[in-house]
């Protein structure tokens, strides 16, 4: 994480800036927030520069909103335009860098006794960097952002389901070895959340995160 250091970036200024961001007036009112702004900067550095309808279909938002979503980004320095299509900038590289010191990673799920939703996602989480999480708190949280459940899950000596402390892999041994498989570590919080589409599911789970960081912090 050197890179997002010598940039002056923390995961919590790195919020801070996108939180900004989202509130930033600009225009007619517009369909994303915070939640939109970490999942585009996280699939500019998974796949690269895309275009705005990739970028649109990617994040379920309409062409107008996207526009003002790259618009805003291009502004703050974290994205530019190439012909290969809008594309992190350093300083975007640096943001996302940070970003990673919360968020470690977010994938689509498919499992049976963790099944939140139609959809699902894993959100895997630095757990140094929340401290204690109240599961309800962060339920409640990706509620609001049109998840149908969520789930969280503390990898200490055991993926452990709280508060009855139930380990995943007496109850559902498939399950726990499907989150082994994507990379589940110790020390790790792992959010599963569902939803009526992939993109939902990753967006409440990110929402939930932000929510309640900013509750926290």
């Amino acid at each position: 994480m050197e890179d997002s250091k010598e940039q002056g970036f923390s995961y919590g200024s790195a919020i801070a800036e996108i939180r900004r961001l989202a509130n930033k007036r600009m225009g007619p009112p517009r369909e994303f927030g915070c939640s939109q702004i970490v999942a585009a900067l996280l699939e500019l550095e998974a796949s690269g520069p895309m275009s705005r309808e990739k970028l649109a279909s990617s994040l379920e938002l309409g062409g107008g909103s996207v526009k003002t979503l790259v618009r805003v980004l291009k502004e703050a320095g974290l994205i530019d335009v190439r012909r290969s299509g809008n594309g992190l900038t350093e300083k975007g590289k640096a943001v996302v860098s940070a970003m990673h010191d919360l968020i470690i990673g977010i994938k689509p799920l498919e499992t049976s006794y963790l099944k939140m939703g139609s959809y699902n996602a894993a959100i895997f989480i630095n757990s140094r960097a929340l401290g204690r999480v109240d599961p309800l708190t962060l339920r409640d949280l990706a509620v609001r952002m049109s998840a149908t459940g969520m789930t969280t899950l503390e990898f200490s000596d055991d993926l452990i389901i709280p508060p009855d402390g139930i380990k995943l892999k007496e109850v559902s041994p498939g399950d726990y070895e499907t989150l082994l498989k994507m990379g589940a570590r110790r020390g790790e919080l792992i959010l599963i959340c569902g939803a009526e589409s992939p993109v939902k599911a990753k967006l409440a789970a990110i929402e939930a995160v932000m929510g309640l960081v900013k509750e926290s912090h």
